[in-house]
């Protein structure tokens, strides 16, 4: 197996050379004039300078990509938008994407080569940077996408690299994936951290060359692509590219940054590094070479990256016969661990041939709470096989250590609060180590202006930040200087805010005189003369000196920071009477010292004139002839000296005729004189005073004499109305009479607080409702907005001062209660008693309603079975206290109902309940019917009783005025007269033995409808008396005859000298009775006939009548 790998190894160099020529005729190489080289370390750069297109080789000419030191040769870049591709191309060419528009060709920043494309719009950046990853240099390859259009669009980017290693175009590749020389396609997030391509293999000697990328750490953006794979395959790729897997001939790698929308204005940034790479290899039977990144980097200022990272180790089999079960162990220090897996794992192929290869990796994490410090960690691995010794290689990487802090900064000059008058503003600012701030996050901002290093205003060398600002660029006063966000190389911003404040001051101190105004005359002899100075950066006071008349004063200014006062009255300087003056400040300047400064000012002057006067005092209180409610009143006076101060000694004041000098009671304070009683005035008192005072000078004022009156009593109320505080109507005013017997009232305070239930009210003096005349205040509760309701208690609360100062005025508050009514109106009862029948053709009744305060008509409804009457209509009337009704029956039917509702006084006292009268007319007297016996027959005897059947619909029968005459007898309820609710009944045994032929029978009768009297009825009937019984006479057929005709009629005749009663006659035949009522019996007054029906006969019958 050895042998044909090296067979192939030679194959593919002799295929790689034969390409060579074509790669040449692809890419004709450029005079050396045309390209730009730098060079750092052991790695050199150079770059077209038309295209930008670049190769990375070794200081001593050793490429790390093809065609090196030619600039440009094979590697390209691909810009992508909007679905357009355009190459880093001078010309165009077949296979190729057409040139992009360069805008900046390549220039020289520091270590780093910039150049400058624009594609529809789209400005893209190429920056390359010499830099180093732990110990081996490398090129940081860095583009930057800006969308300069008003539109997004889709922005991407593909690099190509032509890898070549020293003398190999053909590069085998190891990752921490594993070791390949076939195509391999990896797609983020699953793409490697870093790769290497080897000059011939990982075992390789020491002095072979190992390129190494970074795709994921440091300053690196990851691609969203990478492919490895053969040159011939992928020179031609614009964007799309589907790999083989084939092994390739001639090594290269694609990586891409997909396409992604960019808004206007957008940028994104695109990295990766290539450069010089190491692998650690220790030879043996096992010989195992190890590698994996050689440095981290610190993002964020407090996490590492990468992180986790891969190690990889290849172990090549160095013996002469196969190995099995080989296996290898990772070693880590405190703060490392292994993310996934275990610390020991097999080899990829465990079982190797002589000369072959198998392949081990691992994840490796730091902690980032370890190292604070920059340090260099190693990492050592073992491995064996069954039967071999152990075989041990080490890994060394370069760890930063995290602090979590960033730069500090401090002012060198100007010192901060400076002050200066300079034309030219020149700020120097210290940040830190000269190697640790990130030159391009620096920012200075000065009196609102920010600053870059893109501003030749603002320059940073050797640790210095330096501002120069013209002074004419700036306002004057507070300059506030303040840094941005800077940040250190491992991204961690300034240890603290950093601001200061600096100030502008190029003018003059101002000066103004305060005191005395100009062309003033002064009378008081303590004047000062005042002059105002304002500077922002203050005013240099030993300098100043006054001026008095033309004379210098050798005098120190008296300056207290804002103004220089002179005293020419102490200093001797004015005479009393009337003169005239001139005053100047002069050597007025600022503090400005050491910044070109200070700044003066012209000297300021003033004219005016004085005028001396004699002292004198002011009565401050009590004045004369006030009142004061102090029962322990001060004398206070001002005591004016008119420039000289007043002799304590000399000053003598007189309350009712008892002198008092300064002392406990009497205080001077050299302009207030104030007098303090020991004890109370008396209320009513009238108070003299008189005052003597004398200045040092000799001066005293003129005689001062005054009295004051004490007044300790509140106004009082001394009448009110209405009387007993009752209303009576709703018209009466509310009026309170005020007396104050000292001060007098002060109107301006007079407040009246008014409530009721429903409702509430403040009145003052001057409120057009209240009505104020000498001492008395009135007014209608309803010009207040108070209405008055029964039962209501109307409050009114006064307050009231007098005219009495200096204390607290003595204020009256008393409250007054007014009560409204209470009770609701009475009634009596109507002069006809209620549910009563009436008689009459109209109801007149009437009842009495009586209230003090009066009713209320308005209120009042009434209704008349239903229907509204007005009060004062012909049917209801008030008249005074008596409400009276006329109802006609003709108007309103035989039932009156009266609703009597909303009876109410004047204060809407209301009778809680409807009074309802009900009525009934009755003009019929009672019917009395039904006699018994029967009047209309034959008595043969007196019956024991008459009975007769009364009855009245409506009012009834008033039994007690009934009575019945039997024949002129008087019968009533008291001799025995009977009434059972339907029928009277009169007993006939008051007649005693009676024969008589006839008896007149009468009944009296009245119902008990009123006010126009009963209705009553007198019906009277007359009884005979017959004492033989009717004689019967049978006519035909014979009696005890035999009857052969089927029509055969009955016939009877029947006498009485009285007549006969046809009601009363009764025939018995066919085994059943017959009356007149039937058709088969009649009767003419005399004949009576009877005619059967043939079917009641029955052949061989005896037929009885009876």
């Amino acid at each position: 197996m050895r042998s044909v790998l090296l067979t192939t190894s030679l194959l593919i160099l002799l295929v790689s050379a034969g390409f060579a020529d074509a790669k040449m005729e692809l890419y004709p190489p450029r005079p050396p004039a045309s390209r730009m080289i730098v060079s750092f370390g052991e790695l050199r750069l150079a770059v077209n300078d038309i295209d930008g297109r670049f190769t990375i080789g070794t200081t001593d000419g050793k490429p790390l990509l093809y065609g090196f030191p030619q600039e440009g040769s094979t590697s390209h870049t691909h810009f992508f938008v909007d679905d357009s591709v355009a190459g880093t191309y001078t010309e165009s060419g077949v296979g190729r994407p057409d040139p992009v528009a360069v805008l900046a060709h390549p220039y020289s920043v520091g270590d780093a080569i910039v150049s400058r494309y624009d594609m529809r719009g789209i400005v893209f950046e190429q920056k390359l940077t010499l830099t180093t990853l732990g110990e081996r240099t490398t090129v940081l390859i860095e583009y930057i996408a800006t969308n300069n259009t008003l539109s997004s669009a889709n922005v991407g980017l593909l690099l190509f690299l032509d890898t070549m290693i020293g003398e190999n175009d053909y590069a085998p590749v190891a990752t921490e994936f594993g070791y390949f020389a076939s195509e391999r396609e990896f797609i983020s997030p699953s793409i490697p951290t870093y790769w290497q391509a080897f000059e011939s293999s990982p075992s390789q000697p020491e002095d072979s060359l190992i390129g190494s990328g970074v795709l994921i750490g440091g300053a690196a953006a990851p691609p969203n692509r990478v492919v490895f794979g053969e040159f011939w395959n992928l020179h031609n790729t614009h964007w799309d590219y589907t790999i083989t897997g084939d092994p390739y001939s001639d090594s290269a790698l694609l990586m891409r940054w997909d396409a992604r929308v960019l808004a206007p204005g957008e940028s994104r940034r695109m990295a990766t590094y290539y450069g010089l790479g190491t692998v650690e290899t220790a030879v043996g039977d096992l010989t195992l070479s190890i590698s994996g990144p050689e440095e981290l980097f610190i993002e964020s200022c407090t996490r590492r990256t990468p992180n986790p990272f891969p190690v990889n180790l290849l172990a090549s089999n160095s013996t002469t016969v196969s190995m099995s079960g080989i296996s290898a162990k990772i070693d880590l220090p405190e703060g490392f661990f292994v993310v996934t897996g275990d610390a020991i794992a097999p080899v990829t192929p465990d079982f190797l041939f002589a000369g072959e290869m198998g392949t081990v990796s691992w994840t490796v994490a730091v902690d980032d709470g370890y190292f604070a410090e920059d340090t260099t960690i190693c990492l050592g691995v073992e491995a064996w096989a069954v039967g071999s010794d152990t075989f041990t290689v080490e890994w060394c990487i370069s760890v930063p250590g995290i602090d979590g802090r960033g730069p500090s900064a401090n002012l060198v000059s100007p010192s901060a609060g400076a002050i200066i008058a300079c034309d030219t503003l020149d700020v120097m600012i210290s940040l830190g180590e000269a190697d640790e701030v990130n030159e391009s996050t620096i920012e200075l901002t000065v009196d609102g202006l920010t600053l870059g290093l893109s501003d030749p205003r603002l320059t940073y060398s050797d640790n210095i930040l330096r501002c120069i600002v013209p002074s004419a660029d700036l306002d004057e006063g507070n300059i506030p200087i303040s840094l941005g966000d800077i940040r250190d190389r491992h991204d961690c911003p300034l240890i603290a805010d950093y601001s200061w404040d600096i100030y502008l001051d190029w003018t003059p101190p101002h000066a103004e005189f305060i005191a005395p105004a100009r062309a003033d005359t002064v009378d008081d002899p303590t004047f000062e003369v005042t002059v105002r100075l304002d500077d922002i950066s203050g005013i240099e006071d030993t300098s100043l000196f006054w001026i008095f008349n033309g004379a210098v004063l050798d005098l120190p200014v008296e300056f207290d920071g804002e103004f220089a006062t002179l005293s020419p009255m102490e200093a001797g300087l004015v005479p009393l009477g009337l003169s005239s003056h001139t005053v100047c400040l002069d050597g007025i300047h600022d503090k400005v010292y050491g910044h070109c400064g200070p700044n003066f000012a012209e000297p300021i002057c003033i004219d005016f004139w004085t005028n001396i006067v004699r002292p004198s005092a002011e009565i401050i209180e009590p004045t004369p002839e006030s009142f004061t409610s102090c029962e322990l009143q001060q004398i206070v006076l001002q005591m004016k000296g008119a420039g000289a101060e007043f002799d304590p000694a000399t000053i003598a004041l007189t309350v009712d005729g008892v002198g008092h000098s300064i002392g406990s009671s009497l205080v001077f304070d050299d302009s207030m004189l104030i007098w303090t009683p020991d004890v109370p005035f008396d209320d009513g008192a009238e108070v003299a005073i008189s005052l003597f005072a004398e200045t040092f000078a000799g001066l005293s004022i003129s005689p001062l004499e005054w009295t004051f009156n004490i007044d300790l009593s509140p106004p009082t109320a001394v009448a009110i109305s209405p009387p007993g505080m009752n209303f009576s109507t709703h018209d009466e005013r509310i009026e309170i009479a005020i007396d104050d017997f000292g001060a007098g009232i002060d109107l301006s305070s007079l407040l009246l607080e008014i409530t009721s239930p429903s409702a509430s009210a403040t009145l003052t003096a001057d409120s057009p409702e209240l009505h104020v005349s000498g001492g008395s205040v009135a007014f209608l509760p309803s010009d207040a907005g108070i209405a008055l309701f029964g039962c209501d208690e109307i409050i009114v609360e006064l307050i009231v001062a007098d005219l009495a100062g200096y204390c607290p005025a003595n204020t009256f508050d008393g409250e007054f209660v007014f009560n409204v009514p209470c009770s609701p109106p009475v009634y009596s009862a109507p002069s006809i008693p209620e549910s009563s029948f009436v008689s009459c053709e109209t109801l007149y009744v009437s009842m009495e309603l009586r209230d003090d305060e009066g009713i209320d008509e308005e209120a009042m409804t009434i209704a008349v079975n239903g229907v509204y009457v007005e009060l004062g209509s012909p049917f209801a009337k008030l008249e005074g206290d008596t409400l009276a009704f006329a109802i006609p029956r003709d108007d309103f039917g035989d039932t009156v109902l009266i609703a009597i509702d909303g009876v109410a006084d004047i204060f809407g006292n209301l009778i809680d309940h409807a009074i309802e009268l009900i009525y009934y007319f009755d003009t019929s007297p009672p019917i009395v019917e039904n006699p018994r016996p029967a009047p209309s027959i034959f008595l043969d005897a007196l019956p024991d009783a008459f009975a007769f059947d009364v009855f009245d619909e409506l009012s009834g029968l008033d039994f007690s005025s009934a009575f019945v005459s039997l024949g002129g007898v008087h019968i009533d309820e008291a001799s025995g007269l009977l009434w059972d609710g339907l029928s009277l009944s009169v007993p006939t045994d008051v007649l005693g033995a009676f024969s008589a032929e006839s008896l007149r029978v009468c009944v009296s009768a009245a119902d008990n409808a009123v006010a126009c009297g009963a209705n009553s009825t007198y019906t009277c009937w007359t009884y005979r008396f017959d004492y033989g019984a009717p004689t019967v006479q049978l006519i035909s057929p014979p009696n005890g005859a035999s009857i052969g005709c089927p029509d055969q009629a009955f016939e009877f005749r029947l006498s009485d000298d009285t007549g006969i009663d046809a009601e009363t006659i009764i025939l018995r035949a066919f085994h059943r009775d017959w009356t007149i009522a039937d058709a088969e019996l009649s009767f003419d007054g005399e004949m009576l006939s009877f005619s059967p029906d043939l079917s009641l006969y029955r052949t061989g019958e005896t037929c009885a009548v009876f």
